[in-house]
């Protein structure tokens, strides 16, 4: 994986474009560091389409990542006529598009990772070029609410089909992982602010963790997704999701109840349950029962400790 950030041209970075082409940047007062490359303009397009597809073609690139850590809109809005507003965000993104357009047609098999500063750019037409590993900045520093992380997951899986998170997977630690799990999941061990693993750290629970994950991203890619509560974002209240394969009839139940949550327990009417067939049921620790279609369609999840979650897979008998 290589990683650009082709729209974002800093004033000390000595570029040629800032010389040569002047007419191809947006400048402004508020961000006086960078300019904008302007996608809108067709000759800046074509340039930035030839230099990303040389370094791909020369550098024998298949996994792309394209960053943007600056705010645009004061660059659109700067540079717009008093009658014309709005116009430069809209060949911006128009140009955007195209750019990906052209690098998909010349690597129809190129791995495209929407970074963009931690999903500013989850929408839905670059769902058709690429999925986010990064979804959200936010999951970038070591200290974080894994709630937030939650949540993030929670309503992207909704119209969001592959997207990814990181996280830092405590040993253990059952629901910063299923809370950080969205199609995917980065297990940060390791970063570059000086945090190493300890020498015992136990790299073999780690792969079991993963493993995991790896099952429920196989469901969500293959399944149906149904969120199980309202209002989720409220931290009193449980988080919790279904994925249902229709094909297979198997799925899987996620819960979580936060350190805010008084209740101890909850019970979810679940999607797709057949009511005659019986079940076998199988939680994150690998015990199973076998119950029935109707013991399962209304299902009662209990979790004794605040801050804890559980994961339960079916697949009918």
């Amino acid at each position: 994986m290589v990683w650009f950030e082709p729209e974002r041209i800093c004033k000390d970075s000595r570029s040629p474009l800032i010389a040569d082409h002047p007419d191809w940047l947006l400048d402004t007062a508020e961000h006086g560091g960078n300019f904008l490359l302007d996608l809108g303009n067709p000759d800046a397009r074509q340039w930035i389409t030839g230099v990303i597809t040389g370094y791909l073609h020369q550098e024998k690139i298949d996994h792309y990542r394209q960053d943007f850590n600056m705010n645009p809109l004061p660059f659109w809005q700067d540079n717009d006529a008093p009658d014309r507003i709005g116009v430069h965000e809209m060949k911006h993104i128009e140009g955007l598009y195209l750019f990906w357009d052209a690098i998909r047609a010349e690597f129809p098999d190129l791995f495209i990772d929407n970074c963009s500063s931690g999903g500013r750019r989850l929408d839905f037409v670059l769902a058709d070029y690429g999925f986010p590993l990064c979804q959200s900045d936010y999951a970038t520093f070591e200290t974080y609410r894994y709630s937030c992380v939650q949540l993030e997951n929670y309503f992207l899986d909704e119209f969001y089909p592959l997207h990814a998170s990181l996280s830092w997977l405590p040993d253990g630690d059952l629901y910063a992982a299923l809370s950080g799990a969205g199609t995917g999941i980065g297990s940060k061990v390791w970063q570059y602010n000086g945090r190493f693993p300890a020498a015992d750290h136990d790299f073999d629970r780690h792969r079991r963790t993963l493993e995991l994950v790896a099952r429920l991203r196989g469901l969500k890619i293959a399944g149906d997704y149904y969120p199980l509560v309202e209002h989720a974002e409220e931290l009193e209240n449980w988080c919790a999701y279904q994925i249902h394969v229709p094909e297979s009839g198997e799925g899987c139940l996620v819960g979580f109840r936060r350190q805010e949550s008084p209740e101890n327990r909850q019970r979810f009417r679940l999607r797709g349950i057949e009511e005659t067939r019986r079940y076998r049921l199988e939680n994150s620790g690998g015990r199973t029962k076998e119950l029935s279609g109707k013991e399962l369609r209304d299902f009662e999840m209990t979790l004794s400790s605040p801050r804890s979650c559980e994961i339960f897979f079916y697949r009918p008998l």
